[in-house]
């Protein structure tokens, strides 16, 4: 199982609901990222380009050899794509994640998550925290250390 596996068992045991990228997603899209090589002519390295439907370059993996006589165009050609396929994936989970987070801020913006405001607008300090199911549209709460208290035991007060 893969690091990536276990930590969406995690969430899912855990039951967490609110908008995030997910596994599937991320396996879907690497799926669906069409691969070009290119060997780079008098040398042992394979260069191959994770492409997406509309033409971006998500990831570029690169092969290469010590002695031109262990070279194997097609070993290079699956070790360049494997590893494009790897860094595409890698670069996916930002770029949704990124994707994901600017359409969280519009939706509150425009008014479809109320409550969300104050954590884009005003964004979090250190010892503030954002509390509230954005999955259902509840996303209200901002929460900051009670005044009095020390901040390890946990005590905070809404604001």
């Amino acid at each position: 199982m893969s690091g990536d596996q276990a930590l969406e068992q995690q969430i899912t045991a855990l039951g967490l609901t609110a908008p995030r990228v997910t596994l599937a997603q991320i396996e879907a899209l690497t799926r669906s990222l069409s691969f070009h090589t290119y060997v780079i002519p008098g040398t042992t390295t394979t260069v191959a380009a994770a492409i997406d439907a509309a033409g971006f370059v998500v990831a570029l993996g690169t092969s290469s050899c010590v002695s031109p006589a262990n070279f194997h165009e097609k070993l290079g050609r699956d070790a360049a794509i494997s590893k494009a396929k790897t860094l595409a994936a890698d670069e996916l989970w930002k770029l949704e994640g990124y994707r994901l987070s600017k359409n969280l801020q519009q939706a509150c913006k425009s008014g479809l998550l109320a409550g969300l405001g104050a954590y884009v607008n005003e964004g979090l300090g250190g010892d503030q925290s954002f509390v509230g199911d954005v999955a259902s549209g509840f996303c209200a709460e901002l929460m900051v250390p009670a005044a009095g208290r020390a901040h390890h035991n946990g005590a905070a007060e809404k604001v």
